[in-house]
């Protein structure tokens, strides 16, 4: 069992574009360097796949609601960052 994947076996393992991980994977998973080498766990993959998917739950089930969907916050931003960022 492989521990790590390449960028390009990242993206192919999930089935998205080199330009969609850039856009909304990249920027919220670890990722090991090494040289020019990077490497992604495949335990960040699985921990991305299951916070993005309970993001999308949370999305759908306040759509049906009529409920205005509240942005996500990263661990580095407080709630004011959060506020200024999606104003």
């Amino acid at each position: 069992m492989r521990l790590a994947l390449s960028v390009s076996e990242a993206c192919e393992a999930l089935g998205v574009s080199w330009d969609f991980w850039s856009e909304y994977i990249a920027p919220e998973v670890r990722i090991v360097r090494r040289g020019r080498r990077k490497l992604v766990a495949v335990s960040e993959l699985e921990r991305w796949l299951e916070r993005s998917g309970e993001a999308a739950a949370a999305i759908t089930s306040a759509s049906r609601r009529g409920v205005a969907a509240q942005p996500r916050l990263f661990a580095s931003q407080s709630v004011t960052d959060a506020g200024e960022r999606h104003a």
